[in-house]
């Protein structure tokens, strides 16, 4: 996901607790949708507030690096659909 986040320092210090540190770096450029992913799942509010963005001319983003969070992606969404389901109610 391109763009600016921010965070709240006791939402996010949660969120990355949560997360875990990823010494491996297998999460890859998918850490800040599994950021918004968790605050959604922990009913924090997301609010959308439009700036000014200029692109650059080349990408950070290199294909044979990021395919290897694949793996990490899938295994996530695994955990959060079948595994940890919150709770109803």
């Amino acid at each position: 996901m391109c763009g600016f986040k921010a965070f709240k320092k006791d939402v996010a210090l949660k969120l990355v607790e949560e997360m875990g540190y990823d010494t491996s770096l297998r999460r890859g450029i998918f850490w800040d949708t599994e950021l918004l992913v968790r605050a959604i799942r922990n009913n924090y509010k997301i609010k959308e507030i439009p700036i000014w963005w200029k692109e650059r001319n080349k990408s950070a983003l290199y294909f044979k690096r990021e395919i290897g969070t694949l793996a990490y992606i899938l295994s996530f969404w695994w955990k959060f659909t079948f595994v940890n389901k919150p709770k109803a109610g």
